[in-house]
């Protein structure tokens, strides 16, 4: 019996720390969402409420799992052992009641707008949702508890006992859901944190994640990047006024004036959001510069504006691009880091030998200029790049700081530095339009963010 018990405690050891890798994986996720977001961010609180379960979960976890590997070290399993492994069960157990009294609760705050009413009823240990916005009382999905092949879900259920409504998924797999649920699938609003991978928060269409809402504001850090695009029109040539430089508009489609309609009426509301920052293009390929570089980077500087270099990648040798960018660029002590701009298309790509041979030229680029300026580069990339290319690129690629360009309503989900949000905006002091850029955090992070990879020598 004893070997027997031994063989058990063994098991649920190495159960314990596949969960506990699991768990410590989406608790450093969860911290880089809870640094990167705010109470303003669409499903703060309800993420922010999972974290503080799992942290709990993790403590009993690692209780447990140092209980069993005394015994398991000891080579004799006794009363502590057998005590770990009721506590085990028990826990499993308790997992599927507390998560449908959790989703009960929750179910109560979204019913207090008066259009529902919750009633609980006793037969089969169900309970029923009224729905009292129609006239008479039409009965609604059952709210419930399943175990189906992705995990156990709680919360409101079709007549097929599918999710449909409100509810909360712990998969099989450690991953977790909740949010807004269609024909069995997330609809609308909702959040996954998967066993591993970002923190998925924002709007759903048919189980497929489409991106978060950034909800804008002036206490958000933006900025702009720029090329001798704002100067040259035509024939014409037009210089920038620093001293004016506030953007008054995002996009086409987002005015300050329909910012200011989505918040609450306070006494911040302005009519522009100063630049918090500048990059600007230094060069292309090994023979194309900005000849307007030298005299916005001494402009920026100048005003107090945080300015940074940028090098628009070309289909040839990364050490020839990189040689070429610090001699025009010559990133100074104090500036924001480098960033190389990769838009390739796809026949540059082939052009260029493929994927494999695309990212070692990158790569060359990348190891280059850190080495000369002594901070990593960021990497800009359009969303499409993002979802096609960067899962294939070296893992150590992968890890530099990512720059995204998504023109759309919703933000890049990829760990990101920042977020080129729109092509379209407007700048007092540059004449038509301007790329218009987030950094993915508060303005304390960008602080330490301009301090921890500002340029640490000069790039000559």
């Amino acid at each position: 019996m004893g070997l027997g018990l031994q063989a058990q405690v063994v098991l649920q050891l190495d159960s314990l720390d596949a969960v506990s890798h699991t768990q410590r994986y989406q608790n450093e996720e969860l911290r880089y969402y809870e640094r990167t977001h705010g109470m303003r961010d669409e499903g703060f609180g309800c993420v922010m409420t999972y974290w503080q379960r799992l942290i709990l979960e993790m403590s009993r976890t690692d209780s447990l799992r140092a209980v069993l590997q005394e015994a398991v070290y000891r080579g004799d399993p006794g009363l502590p052992a057998r005590r770990a492994l009721l506590e085990r069960l028990q826990a499993r157990k308790s997992m599927v009641v507390q998560a449908a009294e959790q989703q009960q609760r929750a179910l109560v705050q979204l019913c207090d707008n008066n259009l529902f009413w919750l009633a609980r009823g006793m037969a089969r240990k169900r309970h029923f949702v009224m729905d009292m916005s129609r006239q008479g009382a039409l009965l609604r999905p059952y709210v419930g508890s399943v175990r189906d092949s992705m995990g156990v879900f709680t919360g409101e259920l079709d007549g097929d006992l599918r999710p449909e409504g409100y509810g909360t998924r712990t998969g099989h797999d450690g991953s977790y859901s909740e949010g807004f649920w269609h024909e069995g699938v997330l609809h609308g609003w909702g959040f996954v944190v998967p066993k591993d991978g970002l923190v998925l928060c924002g709007r759903w269409q048919k189980g497929r994640f489409l991106g978060e809402r950034m909800e804008h504001d002036v206490e958000r850090v933006y900025g702009i990047d720029i090329s001798r695009h704002q100067h040259d029109k035509g024939r014409k040539v037009f210089p920038i006024n620093w001293q004016q430089m506030t953007i008054s508009r995002f996009s086409h489609s987002l005015t300050l004036d329909a910012m200011h309609r989505s918040q609450a009426a306070t006494d911040t509301v302005t009519r522009s959001v100063p630049v918090a920052f500048v990059y600007v293009k230094s060069s292309q390929g090994t023979a194309i510069t900005n000849r307007y570089y030298a005299a916005d980077v001494r402009a920026a500087r100048r005003r107090g504006i945080p300015v940074g270099a940028y090098h628009f990648f070309s289909p040839t040798s990364g050490l020839a691009q990189a040689e070429f960018f610090l001699a025009q660029a010559r990133p100074q002590v104090g500036d924001l880091p480098p960033m190389l701009d990769v838009e390739l298309q796809e026949w540059q790509i082939a052009q260029m030998g493929g994927e494999e041979a695309m990212f070692s030229e990158i790569e060359t680029w990348v190891y280059t200029v850190q080495k000369a300026c002594g901070t990593r580069p960021l990497l800009y990339m359009g969303q499409n790049f993002v979802v096609k290319h960067l899962p294939n690129a070296p893992m150590t690629l992968q890890g530099y700081p990512m720059w995204v360009a998504r023109y759309s309503e919703y933000r890049p989900f990829v760990r990101l530095a920042f977020w080129q949000l729109s092509q379209s905006g407007r700048v007092r002091g540059i004449k038509g339009d301007v790329d218009i850029d987030v950094f993915n955090g508060t303005r304390e992070m960008f602080e330490e963010f301009c301090q921890e990879n500002a340029v640490k020598k000069n790039g000559l």
